[in-house]
């Protein structure tokens, strides 16, 4: 017995230390972090007693087996209580056999290791194989102490598995061979089959934040984005901040009153071609050099000449609004709730928002082709305003936010396959300037 107990004992061992150094569990499917297993067990005293393991020996015990467990995914490892009552016993009885001592219930505390951890099977596998050892105590009636009760104490180890059936739901089988370790718990071979179910769901891992990476917006192909160029739909130079030199002069067009002739800073970029200090645009004898006073012509042969109508400066262009659009946010069919992995992308853009105060978002929701119009109207709004409430939860101004939803409106994927309505699904958001 001494021997047996120490086997146990590095069994014991060996199953934890394996448990410990069980793989991550890197397909992040949520699974439930605990476990109910409802079975009915049949032990088999007589073949451990006459050492014949051909076949079960009559008479058998029968009786309910209840298990509560503990389950840590991530490790593979399980801590349970078993809870068995195999007090009756088969009706079936062999005058030539010895008495039997009834074990009216045991309680012990166990350990699992189960293989369906991710290092060797993803936990959403349909079939978990397990291992297991307990330590038990039972109460046992000894037949020649009538009604005088004992107590014993014995160590099941054995393996199991469990068919799913269902979320939450399995078929679980299992078996083992029962080591007694007082005088009065006798060893036996056990099965157990029944269902398990599932109580609570296990946490999904964390996604990590989506970065956000504003598309680069550059309407004239000058190379300067359009929310840093002054200039965006006409191409310009970087050093006056994307707008237009026509001239070359080194004054920019918005500030030079002759952009298409070159000129010098002191006229404001027009020329003067007769050398007298009034621009060309300005002097009325722009061929010969003449006083300002006298608008640029010689006072000895002042020739009146008809006025040219002169040419306004250009005005400087309007800057346009910065449009950036990301799509990144999908939602399930008929729903409007957050995925984590939606709040995700949504983080990337509040630490985007958090550092370009000048930048306002809208959110514009779409929906697919299933369902009816109004269904789809008000869930394309439902799923923007979902988005907008988010990011102003994470402290971005409300005045900087607006949504509104398209319906179905604007496909970007086809609408008859699945996967082009998941797509469909959307919100997309949109960033201006102030």
């Amino acid at each position: 017995m001494k021997k047996i107990s120490i086997s146990v004992l590095v069994l014991l061992t060996m199953l934890s230390g394996v448990a410990i150094a069980g793989g991550k569990d890197t397909d992040n499917t949520s699974a439930s972090e605990w476990s109910l297993n409802l079975n009915v067990a049949a032990l088999d005293f007589y073949s451990p007693m006459l050492n014949k393991f051909s076949s079960f020996q009559e008479r058998m015990a029968f009786g309910p087996d209840l298990t509560i467990q503990r389950n840590y995914f991530k490790t593979g490892l399980g801590v349970s209580i078993n809870f068995m009552a195999p007090g009756g016993l088969s009706t079936k009885a062999n005058p030539n056999l010895p008495a039997l001592n009834r074990h009216l219930l045991m309680i012990g505390p166990g350990l699992t290791y189960n293989f369906q951890n991710a290092y060797m099977l993803k936990s959403s596998f349909p079939v978990a194989p397990y291992v297991f050892a307990n330590a038990v105590g039972s109460w046992i009636r000894v037949p020649e102490n009538g009604s005088d009760d004992k107590f014993g104490v014995g160590i099941p180890v054995g393996a199991g598995v469990n068919f799913k059936v269902a979320d939450g739901v399995a078929l679980n089988v299992k078996g083992g061979y029962m080591f007694g370790v007082t005088e009065f718990f006798d060893n036996n071979i056990y099965w157990s089959a029944g269902i398990s179910l599932g109580m609570g769901k296990g946490k999904d891992a964390e996604p990590e934040p989506v970065p956000f990476e504003p598309v680069i917006v550059d309407t004239d192909g000058d190379g300067i984005p359009d929310n840093e160029d002054d200039c965006p739909e006409v191409a310009g130079l970087a050093v006056f901040n994307g707008c237009p030199d026509t001239d070359g002069d080194g004054i920019k067009d918005s500030e030079d009153r002759c952009p298409t002739e070159a000129g010098s800073v002191a006229l404001q970029g027009c020329p003067d071609r007769d050398g007298d200090g009034v621009a060309d645009i300005d002097d009325k004898c722009p061929d010969v050099a003449g006083p300002a006073s006298n608008q640029g012509c010689p006072i000895e042969k002042v020739e009146p000449k008809k006025e040219e109508p002169k040419m306004e400066a250009t005005k400087e262009q309007p800057k346009a609004k910065v449009e950036l659009t990301v799509t990144a946010v999908q939602f399930d069919s008929e729903d409007a709730a957050l995925s984590s992995a939606s709040m995700a992308a949504l983080d990337g853009l509040v630490a985007y928002l958090n550092e370009n105060k000048n930048q306002n978002v809208t959110f514009e929701g779409h929906a697919d082709s299933t369902g009816g119009e109004a269904l789809n109207k008000n869930l394309s709004a439902n799923r923007a305003k979902a988005c907008a409430d988010y990011v102003v939860s994470k402290g971005i101004e409300a005045s900087r936010v607006a949504s509104k939803g398209f319906s179905s409106s604007k496909p970007i994927a086809d609408n008859t396959t699945p996967e082009g309505r998941a797509k469909n699904r959307r919100v997309d958001f949109v960033l201006s300037t102030k």
